[in-house]
């Protein structure tokens, strides 16, 4: 049966890999529960796991060893008085060398089997096991699906017996990507939540568009390794629009007067009472009458208003109104969930117009990773 032990390292997954892999260690069943990573090691690599851990000053602690020898170590290990143990496994031994109690360390729904396999070897309940029954036992619970190795080993009166399973096959972690996160707008930042890697800015800077903003380097005793940055950074960003607004505009209001006319349409096409205007500016609305949709006629009618040009002075009103059709025109253009901290309208007057510009103060993440 291999013999391997299992550790806590205060480490991340990445790092720890590619230590292993620069010495030569193999590792397997490895672990991640922020902020330890727990993986298992055979014997032969433990002394080289546990050495350039102590070089490297990184904190590590043995879980559990495994294995037969590992097991008799802590069984000899649990005693209170040595001596006064020894003399009684001594007389134990002396006064019979038979078996009463079977300690199964396997899983729950194989020990039934393994009690059934027991039972077939030596139907008593009290026992006199031979090397040869105990090599029959052995054979008998190798054979249970799952089983890789089996110990058996007569404990005084005990029975102990200690079940391996087969590990699944090591699995390298893939390096991890070289990825930074980018600001995608110029803004001046306002939080950073880093979850992995270095920040590159702090709160309060103001960064331009690609500038980075968490490094995908993490720095361990003075020694610096890739690492893919994940994060969160929020800024404060600005948007703004303008509009000019003439102080006269000319506008048509209708005067009041109408006409209507009606027309004969056959298949779509006039063939009495073509509509005419007796106005010089005029709007026309129209509607079709359908006496029949099996026929091919209808009647339209039509009203023709008359118009006239009036000049309107752009007053306080109608500034506000555009000003707010232009901040909805604003915020619908930013793609992203924000919060708006301050929405400022701006109104310049020169000679002939009214500039207003709209400006929203806003937060939202700026974050881009992979510069994308």
């Amino acid at each position: 049966m291999r013999k391997y032990s299992r550790y806590r390292i205060q480490c991340l997954p990445s790092k720890i890999v590619n230590l292993c892999l620069r010495n030569n260690i193999a590792l397997f069943d490895l672990q991640y529960r922020y902020p330890f990573a727990e993986l298992s090691v055979l014997d032969e690599d433990a002394v080289n796991l546990t050495a350039f851990l102590s070089d490297l000053e990184i904190p590590f602690e043995l879980l559990k060893q495994f294995g037969a020898r590992h097991r008799l170590r802590r069984f000899s290990s649990r005693g209170g008085a040595l001596a006064a143990i020894a003399t009684f496994v001594v007389c134990l031994v002396i006064l019979s060398n038979l078996t009463l109690w079977v300690r199964i360390d396997a899983k729950d729904e194989h020990k039934k089997e393994i009690m059934q396999a027991i039972q077939s070897v030596s139907p008593k309940r009290v026992r006199h096991l031979t090397e040869e029954q105990l090599e029959e036992l052995q054979s008998s619970v190798l054979k249970i699906e799952g089983v890789a190795a089996v110990n058996v080993l007569k404990n005084g009166l005990y029975l102990d017996i200690e079940v391996a399973y087969e590990l699944p096959p090591a699995r390298i972690l893939p390096q991890p990507s070289t990825s930074e996160i980018l600001s995608s707008c110029d803004a001046v930042v306002t939080r950073i939540i880093c979850l992995n890697g270095t920040p590159a800015v702090s709160v309060g800077q103001s960064v331009r568009t690609g500038q980075i903003l968490i490094d995908n380097h993490i720095t361990v005793n003075e020694e610096q390794f890739a690492s893919a940055a994940s994060g969160e950074v929020y800024g404060r960003v600005f948007y703004s629009k303008r509009l000019t607004l003439p102080k006269r505009r000319t506008v048509m209001t209708r005067t009041g007067n109408s006409k209507r006319i009606v027309t004969l349409a056959i298949n779509e096409k006039t063939i009495w009472g073509m509509p005419s205007s007796p106005y010089t500016l005029h709007e026309i609305e129209s509607e079709n009458i359908i006496l029949n949709n099996l026929l091919p006629f209808e009647f339209r009618s039509y009203i023709i208003y008359e118009v006239a040009e009036n000049t309107i002075v752009t007053d306080d009103a109608f500034i506000k109104q555009s000003a707010a059709l232009l901040s909805e025109e604003l915020e619908a253009t930013i793609n992203r969930s924000y919060t708006l901290r301050e929405k400022i309208v701006n109104v310049n007057e020169t000679d002939d117009s009214y500039i207003v510009e709209v400006v929203l103060d806003t937060e939202h993440r700026i974050d881009m990773p992979n510069g994308g």
